[in-house]
């Protein structure tokens, strides 16, 4: 009788979690086609003496609370430093 339970207790714990894996998916498909969060709004190159030797600053938008940040990039090589921007910049 003891098996018998334990076997009954497995095969509900397998089709709970079967049932809530096929829930789960459509919504979890759903957040993948979503647009991004975040998104670069526009890059402005420095040109001139040797204090902006490859500087560029792009602001950055977050679509979800509407924040701005500027971002300092270096040489291409990714983002060196990051600070609040007012929310006109990035529109």
């Amino acid at each position: 009788m003891r098996i018998a339970k334990r076997i009954g207790l497995i095969l509900t714990g397998v089709v709970i979690g079967v049932i809530a894996a096929t829930m789960l998916r459509p919504a979890m498909a759903q957040k993948a086609s979503e647009k991004p969060r975040i998104h670069e709004v526009r890059l402005e190159v420095l040109e001139g003496g040797p204090a902006t030797n490859g500087q560029a600053f792009s602001f950055i938008r977050d679509s979800k609370s509407n924040g701005c940040w500027m971002a300092a990039i270096q040489n291409g090589k990714g983002v060196t430093s990051l600070a609040t921007a007012p929310a006109t910049a990035c529109q």
